[in-house]
């Protein structure tokens, strides 16, 4: 994958990586820093989006096929905005007993 382009603007350009078949990712980054827009290109959700060049295979299967045979194979879960912040005594009752 080398280039993304939604309507207004470009991100992650030059990316590349395997994940092997049962793999669970997470993907850290500031906001806006396109953390969203790379999972759901791996996930083949391109449809926001208004240009994807580059190559994104599934056990060699094309992203083409993937969403036509196996769609739902590869899922992107989205965050959600549920925060809990705790105290420093929160977080110590909850340790396990040593």
């Amino acid at each position: 994958m080398s280039w993304i382009s939604s309507s207004h603007s470009n991100s992650l350009r030059r990316n590349s990586g395997v994940l092997r078949p049962g793999e669970v990712v997470l993907v850290l980054g500031a906001p806006g820093s396109g953390c969203t827009t790379f999972l759901k290109v791996i996930a083949n959700e391109r449809g926001t989006y208004a240009n994807v060049t580059g190559d994104v295979r599934y056990a060699g299967i094309s992203h083409s096929e993937m969403l036509k045979y196996y769609n739902g194979e590869v899922v992107y879960n989205e965050e959600g905005e549920n925060h809990h912040l705790a105290t420093r005594s929160d977080m110590i009752a909850h340790l396990p007993d040593r």
